[in-house]
């Protein structure tokens, strides 16, 4: 699947020669492999798109600066 953590990306990537061994014969394997941002490609690239993982963290981050705030009031 499309990853969604920093660590699930590591991980598709460290895997990535492995699973490529798999199709045609293993033949094309990458040697190296270089990320870069969407951006590079086309400025008007979201630079985030919102997934139910960041907007329960974003949630929960809202829950917690409201608990701050009263806490400070109190």
């Amino acid at each position: 699947g499309v990853p969604n953590t920093m660590e699930s990306l590591i991980e598709l990537v460290e895997d990535f020669p492995t699973q490529t061994k798999l199709v045609n014969n293993g033949t094309g394997v990458p040697l190296t492999m270089e990320l870069f941002p969407l951006s590079a490609l086309d400025n008007d690239a979201p630079r985030y798109l919102e997934t139910k993982a960041l907007a329960d963290q974003l949630d929960l981050l809202e829950a917690q600066s409201d608990d701050i705030r009263a806490t400070k009031k109190s």
